[in-house]
């Protein structure tokens, strides 16, 4: 018969405890109201025959208003601060369950409370005036209000920046992002405004490498007038190209000028009118004017 396997109960002060001694000796409200909430007290009490205290338990609920007395008292403990919240240790204990299906690493685990799952914890996490915070998954909204804040991407996390600060603000701020997909294309577009080219390209290439029509739009510009990459006009006609099949307007234009003067590309009026007409409908009055020009070529 195969052996049953007994897990100890994790305490606050690092301790795993498995005998009823060891849970006295090490006692924490919080670590243990966590494991009556989810039914685990009462396993591990039941797997080392303390059938008196798994009864005990068993007769307790989460919405007894003394509940972290009645819970104190079945392990002997003297009740002290009893008045904790239930649903903020269920909260916890679910993170810590999501955490742990994504990362092994003590560290992140040890600081569950400075791991925000949502822009709404975000905001309570940063009241309590952090030097780090974690973000997992989704998208957050990085206040500029608050300052030397390193934040650490989980999960994917992205950021976005408020838009009357550029990136280089930030990091005046002594804000920074670690590991983290922060929008690649809007940091990008905020080193452009403050003309740190150098910085910006290496993220705007990588934002059109995703296929951010946009990104592939502003990426062939750069390598059209050299901003933070060598003028390269076949490049910039290649990347004009791809964020003009996908619809982008200016890159439609764009790519006319390429095939109208025959930069980075053989020059082909025919292919220069078939662009112009397509940002021309969509509104640009220069395809239009370059398009009356190129009417024959239709």
């Amino acid at each position: 018969m195969a052996r049953k396997i007994r897990f100890p109960l994790h305490m606050s002060d690092g301790a795993d405890v498995r005998t009823i001694e060891e849970l006295q000796e090490h006692f924490d409200l919080e670590s243990v109201l966590g494991y009556f909430t989810d039914g685990k007290l009462k396993t591990w009490l039941e797997d080392r025959y303390y059938d008196e205290q798994a009864a005990a338990v068993g007769e307790l609920s989460t919405d007894m208003p003394d509940l972290g007395a009645r819970l104190s008292a079945i392990f002997g403990i003297e009740a002290k601060d009893t008045d904790v919240d239930i649903e903020e240790i269920q909260r916890r204990k679910e993170k810590l369950r999501i955490l742990s299906a994504y990362t092994a690493d003590s560290e992140i685990l040890d600081n569950v409370d400075f791991v925000a799952m949502d822009q709404d914890e975000l905001f309570d996490i940063l009241d309590m005036s952090p030097e780090k915070v974690y973000l997992f998954g989704g998208e957050f909204s990085i206040p500029f209000g608050k300052k030397n804040i390193t934040y650490i991407g989980l999960n994917e996390a992205q950021v976005m920046l408020e838009s009357k600060n550029s990136f280089s603000d930030y990091q005046k701020e002594n804000i920074c992002f670690v590991n983290l997909g922060a929008d690649e294309y809007s940091i990008a577009e905020q080193y452009i405004t403050d003309r740190e080219y150098d910085k910006a390209f290496p993220l705007m290439q990588q934002a059109a490498e995703q296929g951010h029509p946009d990104a592939q739009f502003n990426l062939g510009a750069m390598y059209a007038n050299g901003y933070g990459v060598q003028k390269d006009f076949s490049k910039a006609a290649k990347w004009f190209e791809k964020a003009a099949e996908q619809g982008h307007r200016g890159a439609q234009y764009s790519l006319g000028v390429m095939y109208d003067n025959g930069y980075g590309v053989q020059k082909d009026f025919s292919k220069a009118a078939k662009w112009f007409k397509k940002a021309a409908e969509q509104g640009d009055r220069k395809a239009q004017e370059k398009l009356n020009q190129l009417a024959f070529y239709l």
